[in-house]
């Protein structure tokens, strides 16, 4: 009994310390670039805006499918743990460093046709370099990560944000480069850090051309490649709609819409946060088939994401009510009409949040087709909704049909997550939550009298469903504070 208090402590403790660390350098991070919104509304007009923020997109659209999506396997194989392969981590890293280097050289050839087949084509290059520093970047630092070497994980992503900062000012404010300098930042600043990581943590020891081999390979491409059209259905379901708003409703449309979906970023930020914790405790945690093994997973699994249910509720709650105050303070005057878009953007948010914490655990058990599987239906459904409601309502009608394709997801993989492990899916919590926060949602997009007063109600009621379980989540983690302190 006390072996397994014990060891059910340190699963805790180990998750709580794990995220603890993520939060502090990501908080850092995202919160700076968080408050750059002003630079950019104010430096970038509503069109370049969108031009800057569809010249990412399609760069990240193109990220998993030039490395095959091994950024995800790095991690996962280079694991120290039984379940986590027989692969050597030196293996594993070399492998995968020589699949993104040749995904990078066919990318370089297939320049061309960015040039003459898309509306991008002047900023080809600018794409393509994008995405080779990401990948190289990425490899990187999944890999410190999977050796455990949390902190230098975060300080390599501070550094990496303090250097868009950094480049944003020199590039956009001393030589007004424009969208050339808003996406050269993004470039130059993962690749200074990557050359930080592969000296710092001396990964050009670990990498060996004698260490690739057949095996790691089929093993990385058979765990990662699912995972590729996997994104690009998640591409299609969160960044589609930009592309349609742009030719349907005009760039500047588009621009709003775009600055608005930066304010729910503070939710993706804390699903971010956690998850990228989570998925190491998990890992850890998925050992044993018994039915004492089972148990205990369940319970773990299952007080964990009653925790993350309330956070994101009541988080939601709180971006939708204060959605006009937010655009107030971080938007330049042509870009404060972007505000009406941040209620229902938040929506959806909430519930894609739900929906990876659920994806999560394929990854735990090496599912990978059921990413892609679960994800289909909704990005079908989104581009359906996208071009019947984008037409009629714009920018509302491409948030709606990004919440409405979000929740399809969620709800198929609430479905299929039980089916791969048991474990209270808290039905009844998110339902009553949801329906508050959609009549909290309509009230606040409406305009109506006193509809920021009914909106406070709501808030509070949400508070108020969901504050217990938070205030067990805080005292759970006081106790473990306490006992690794020895106080």
């Amino acid at each position: 009994m006390g072996n397994e208090t014990g060891g059910r402590r340190g699963k805790y403790g180990r998750l709580l310390k794990n995220t603890a660390i993520l939060s502090i350098g990501t908080f850092a991070s995202k919160i700076l670039v968080f408050l750059l919104l002003p630079l950019y509304t104010n430096y970038l007009s509503t069109n370049e805006y969108s031009t800057a923020d569809l010249i990412t997109n399609m760069a990240n659209f193109l990220i998993p499918i030039f490395c095959c999506g091994v950024t995800e396997g790095v991690y996962r194989y280079s694991l120290r743990e039984k379940n986590a392969g027989d692969h050597s981590r030196e293996s594993v890293f070399s492998t995968s460093a020589v699949i993104t280097l040749i995904g990078s050289l066919v990318l370089l050839l297939t320049l061309p046709i960015l040039y003459f087949f898309t509306d991008l084509g002047a900023y080809g290059l600018l794409v393509v370099l994008y995405v080779i520093s990401a990948n190289l970047h990425s490899i990187a630092a999944e890999y410190v990560r999977a050796c455990e070497q949390t902190t230098l994980y975060t300080v390599q992503g501070v550094l990496n944000t303090s250097l868009v900062i950094a480049l944003n000012l020199i590039l956009l404010l001393g030589f007004d480069a424009g969208i050339t300098g808003y996406v050269l930042s993004v470039v130059i600043a993962d690749f200074l850090t990557t050359v930080f990581l592969v000296f710092y943590a001396r990964l050009y020891r670990v990498f060996s051309f004698r260490s690739v081999n057949g095996k790691t390979a089929k093993a990385l491409i058979t765990f990662s490649l699912p995972l590729v059209p996997a994104t690009i259905l998640w591409w299609i379901i969160s960044v589609s709609d930009r592309y349609l708003l742009s030719f349907i409703s005009g760039e500047d449309v588009n621009g709003l819409y775009v600055v608005a979906s930066k304010i729910p970023t503070l939710l993706t930020l804390v699903c971010t946060v956690f998850l990228t914790a989570w998925k190491t405790a998990a890992v850890v945690e998925d050992s044993g088939d018994g039915e004492e093994e089972k148990t205990r997973k369940s319970a773990f699994y299952g007080s964990i994401y009653k925790g993350f249910v309330a956070v994101l509720f009541c988080m939601g709650a709180g971006i939708v009510l204060f959605s006009k105050v937010f655009a107030k303070i971080l938007f330049a005057n042509d870009f404060y009409a972007a505000w009406q878009y941040i209620p229902l953007l938040t929506l959806g948010t909430v519930f894609y949040s739900l929906s990876r914490f659920l994806g999560s655990i394929y990854f735990v058990k090496r599912k990978s087709m059921h990413s892609f599987l679960t994800a289909l239906s909704a990005a079908v459904l989104n581009v359906i909704l996208n071009l019947i409601l984008i037409p009629p309502y714009g920018a509302f009608g491409a948030a709606a049909a990004t919440f409405a394709a979000y929740l399809l997801e969620f709800i198929v993989r609430d479905i299929d997550a039980q089916k791969q492990l048991r474990f209270p899916p808290q039905r009844l919590r998110i339902l009553v939550s949801g329906i508050l926060l959609l009549l909290e949602v309509a009230l606040m997009s409406s305009g109506l009298a006193y509809s920021v007063w009914i909106s406070a109600g709501l808030t509070a009621v949400i508070l108020i469903l969901n504050a217990r379980v938070i205030i067990e989540a805080l005292r759970g983690i006081l106790r473990t504070i306490a006992k690794r302190t020895g106080k």
